[in-house]
């Protein structure tokens, strides 16, 4: 880690090789490493910044914190090598990008009105915006669920770990997978279909990623909701269940065969779902055809603001 402010001063003094005395030499510092490195990481957010100003009318210390905390996700998914997911850190984290990336962003803020100037209000964008007619983005959908499995993967062991502390220690001892498993029902179950009941079809990444759930009507039932995801985690667990069941060391040749031929037969199947639902304009899965749930957008709330350059 970097953690001297403004050390990139140093390093860009260090490897210039521009002559102060001859200025025909200044055009050098265009081409040079220190310098590029600078600009880019200055000019990275700042279209959030104008982004934040004039659409969703954000204040000056809203954007600093938005801004800072986007930077700092790029710093630390560099410092921690993807979460782990690559074994080290691939880039250094960097104080002086923190800086540049959050000042660009305020400078982004700053100059807003020369932009907005010549375009409409930012109330005005979505009057005639017909939000839950258009389809949920796959990519929009698979970020919401990356963070609902991120928080399936924090309560579980929670659940499991309190649930020993009043279970009889051989019947915990005893049952360590049932244990799991129960925990793992039993957070599934409140998380995707009593949170999403009691707040209108959210959950927590649906949420951040603006988007909720509805069915027949505007308000998901509970019906709708348990049908929905009994099909989905149904159909992707079922495969896994079933070889973890019936596929051991001691099941024949015949059967291990006829297992893996039906796993890779729903796997196909839910493969290409996807790739036909691609192409309709609707874009919905087979689970949510069946059980008459689907996606919606949220759209955003635009408040009066002073922050506003549109009013």
């Amino acid at each position: 880690m970097s953690l001297i402010p403004f050390q990139f001063v140093h390093d860009f003094l260090k490897e210039t090789k521009v002559n102060w005395g001859q200025p025909s030499t200044y055009l050098q510092i265009m081409k040079e490493r220190g310098f590029l490195q600078v600009i880019f990481n200055f000019v990275l957010l700042l279209p959030l910044g104008i982004y934040l100003r004039y659409y969703f009318r954000q204040t000056w210390v809203k954007t600093l914190f938005f801004a800072l905390g986007v930077s700092l996700f790029f710093e630390v998914t560099q410092l921690t090598g993807l979460y782990g997911i690559y074994t080290c850190p691939y880039r250094l984290f960097d104080i002086d990008d923190l800086m540049l990336n959050t000042a660009g962003a305020m400078l982004g803020f700053a100059i807003t009105p020369l932009f907005t100037f010549f375009l409409p209000k930012s109330h005005q964008l979505d009057e005639n915006v017909d939000f839950t007619a258009r389809p949920v983005a796959f990519i929009r959908r698979l970020i919401a669920m990356q963070i609902d499995w991120i928080m399936m993967c924090i309560l579980t062991p929670m659940l499991a770990l309190s649930t020993s502390w009043f279970l009889p220690a051989y019947l915990f001892n005893a049952s360590h997978t049932m244990t799991a498993l129960l925990s793992l029902a039993i957070v599934f179950f409140l998380y995707f279909v009593v949170l999403p009941l009691r707040t209108g079809g959210f959950t927590l990444g649906k949420w951040i990623l603006r988007i909720r759930l509805v069915g027949n009507h505007d308000r998901i039932t509970f019906k709708e909701l348990f049908t929905r995801y009994a099909i989905l985690f149904g159909f992707i667990g079922i495969g896994p269940a079933i070889m973890s069941i019936f596929g051991g060391e001691n099941s024949s040749g015949e059967v291990a065969i006829i297992l893996v031929l039906l796993t890779f037969v729903i796997a196909l199947f839910i493969v290409f779902d996807f790739i036909r639902s691609m192409f309709k304009r609707n874009r919905i899965l087979f689970y949510e055809r069946w059980s008459g749930t689907r996606n919606v957008i949220v759209p955003p709330k635009h408040k009066p603001s002073s922050a506003d350059p549109a009013e």
